[in-house]
This record gives C-alpha cells, structure tokens and sequence, in this order.
C-alpha cells in the first residue's frame, strides 16, 4: 500500500459536528470511534467505498458489536449506501479532492520532467555526433576517446571503406541502413579483417540484390546481418567468380547456389 493511503483530513471542531454529537448521546465516544475507523477504511480503497455485507467483518476488527457499526453507518447522515449496496463518505471524497489533484499534478510534472531530461540527454548526445564531420571521422573519434591513443592510417581507411560498402548497400536496395549501428558495421568490418576487399561486397551486394529485390520473401534479407555473415559471405560471392564464360550478359545467367538463412 502506498505511503499516502493512511491521509485524509481531520478538522480539530469534527466533534462540535451535531451529527457526530448525536452519535456521541447514544452511543458514546466508542460511536466517534467507529466513524473515524470506517473513515479509515473508506480511505484505504481505491473508489473509498465499502461493502455493506462485510459490516461484520468490520465489527471484528474495531472490537465492537455488529449492531453499533451498523447503526454508525445508517442512522446519522454520516454515511450513504449507492445502489451496489456500497457505503460511502460523500465529505470524505470531497475533501480528499484537493490533496487528490495536487498529487496527479505532481505526477504529471515529473512525466514531463523525465521527458525534458530524456530530451536533453537525446539532445546532447545528437551534438556530440553532429560534431563529427562524416561518419568515418565519428567512429575515429569514438575509437580515440574509448582507447586514448590515436587511430592508425590502416584503421581510418577501414572506417572510410565501411561507410562506403553501406552507401553502395543503400543504393543498390533503396534501404537505410546506418553507419553507427554496431549490427550493422561488425559484420563488414570483420570480412574486411579477413581479407576481402571493398569490390567483394559490392559484387555479392550486386548478385544478392538482382536476386532478392523483386522477391517479396527474400528481400527483407538485403541487409548486413545477412550478407556479411562469416559462413554466407564466401559462398555469395562464389555465385560471382562461378558466372558462365563467353557471356557477356552473365548477371542474368546466375547460378543460384542454395542457402539457407
């Protein structure tokens, strides 16, 4: 139960009330007592409401007689009963309602507040990369302040090679894949490490585009995850180097190796 369930207003004069003094004439100050417990019962409900058919229940826990609750909850005007048979405090919402609103108020508010911080952070994190001129000198940087040492020749001219085979990709699939994705750039910067040069990914982006673009199924797997993988790579760009001889038209007669994604 939250911190707060245990609230709810309580006027100094409550006992000047002539209600409650009448309360008071017949049953004594054990029937102010019995109204400011169910009060408090009322208040630890979500909809502040009580089931009449548990007044016994009730009765057990205030240590009183069934009859006297009862009679707190029926015979004064403290209290009425909706057609569902539910007791309630018609007072006790309506001076709950301001400390009820405050809190939804404050709650919102710290909805925003996140949502501003939130923004801030997304903000400051769009102008360290925007501080980067291309996306070859942003994976530089990110490298030099990870590492605190400089990137080599051999390093800056992979960097420059990856942001190219995802221009060629783009192109050739009309996608968007992104250069600061880590799914995206692993895959081809490992075949790199291999080897394999920036014409070996744009012959097999070639032979997998000519052979997947139109197929509806197949064409979601135009994408680095799938290309680049270390046990499909070589065997796409196999489909390449086996092309029919004496056929200058060769792309339109591949060979299709099977393979499964």
């Amino acid at each position: 139960m939250e911190k707060d369930a245990y609230y709810f207003p309580h006027f100094c004069n409550a006992r000047n009330d002539r209600k409650l003094k009448r309360v008071m004439k017949e049953l004594g100050v054990e029937g102010y007592g019995i109204y400011f417990m169910l009060l408090e019962i009322l208040r630890e409900q979500t909809d502040f409401k009580y089931p009449v058919k548990d007044i016994d229940l009730l009765a057990d826990e205030f240590g009183a007689s069934e009859q006297k609750v009862r009679t707190v909850i029926c015979n004064y005007q403290l209290f009425e009963v909706d057609e569902s048979e539910m007791f309630f405090s018609a007072n006790l919402i309506l001076y709950l309602a301001p400390y009820l609103l405050m809190k939804e108020q404050r709650k919102l508010a710290g909805i925003e507040s996140g949502k501003a911080r939130k923004a801030k952070s997304i903000e400051k994190n769009e102008r360290l990369f925007n501080g980067c001129s291309t996306d070859a000198e942003r994976m530089l940087n990110e490298n030099e302040q990870s590492k605190g040492i400089k990137e080599s020749k051999g390093i800056k001219e992979s960097n420059k090679d990856i942001v190219e085979i995802i221009d060629y990709l783009n192109t050739s699939t009309g996608k968007n894949f992104s250069c600061r994705t880590e799914s995206t750039v692993k895959h081809i910067k490992a075949r790199i490490e291999d080897g394999f040069t920036i014409e070996d990914f744009k012959k097999v982006i070639d032979v997998k585009t000519k052979e997947w673009i139109k197929d509806e199924k197949m064409n979601k797997f135009l994408r680095p995850e799938t290309l680049f993988l270390p046990s499909k790579f070589e065997g796409y760009l196999q489909q390449c180097i086996d092309k029919p001889k004496g056929n200058k038209n060769w792309r339109d007669n591949i060979v299709i190796v099977e393979t499964y994604l």
